[in-house]
C-alpha cells in the first residue's frame, strides 16, 4: 500500500534488470542503498512485470536459471519494498498523450516508456530513476507533475553490495 508520508521514487525497469544482472558495482551499491533506505517508497508499474523476464546470463546463455527467476520473483513478493501499480485507462490515455508530444520535436516514445513515466504522473513521484534518462528526460515537460528523471543515486550507496538483498 502507497504511503503518503514519505516520497514517491519511480523504478523504470531497466533498474531492475541492472540488480538483477549485477554488471557495475557502482550501479549495484546505488541500487542497493536504495532499497535499504526507508525515507522513500519505491514504486513501478505492474508492466515491470513483464519485462524484467530474465536476466542477461540467462538470455546470453540461451538457459533458464532458477536462482535468478527466484531472485526476479522476490521483487514483486509481499514485503519486498517494491510496491507495484496497476495499469488502468487513465495511465494509457496519459501515455498516448505523452507519445503523440514528441512527434512534433521528431522524438519517438516507446509504448513501454510511455507507460512508466505516465504512471509515475499519476503517482506525483518525487523521481523517477532510470539508466535510460538521456533518452527520457526530455519528456518530463511533458508531465503534470514535472517529476525529474534521473539515474538512481542513494544517500547512502552499499560501499561491498552482495549479490543480492532482497
Amino acid at each position: 500500500m502507497l504511503s503518503s508520508s514519505v516520497p514517491l521514487i519511480y523504478w523504470d525497469s531497466c533498474v531492475f534488470l541492472e540488480y538483477i544482472n549485477q554488471g557495475d558495482p557502482v550501479r549495484a551499491s546505488q541500487i542497493q542503498g536504495l532499497l535499504r533506505d526507508n525515507s522513500h517508497q519505491l514504486v513501478t508499474s505492474m508492466l515491470s512485470i513483464v519485462e524484467v523476464a530474465w536476466g542477461k546470463l540467462e538470455q546470453d546463455g540461451k538457459l533458464l536459471d532458477p536462482t535468478t527467476e527466484q531472485t526476479i520473483n522476490k521483487l514483486w513478493d509481499m514485503g519486498s519494498p517494491i510496491e507495484v501499480v496497476e495499469f488502468y485507462e487513465l495511465i494509457a490515455e496519459d501515455a498516448k498523450t505523452l507519445m503523440r508530444a514528441g512527434i512534433p520535436h521528431g522524438w519517438s516514445l516507446k509504448p513501454a516508456d510511455a507507460i512508466h513515466i505516465a504512471t509515475a504522473d499519476r503517482l506525483a513521484v518525487s523521481e523517477f530513476h532510470t539508466y535510460d534518462d538521456a533518452k527520457l528526460a526530455k519528456y518530463s515537460p511533458f508531465t503534470k507533475t514535472k517529476f525529474p528523471i534521473v539515474q538512481p543515486a542513494a544517500k547512502q550507496p552499499v560501499l561491498a553490495p552482495a549479490p543480492h538483498v532482497i
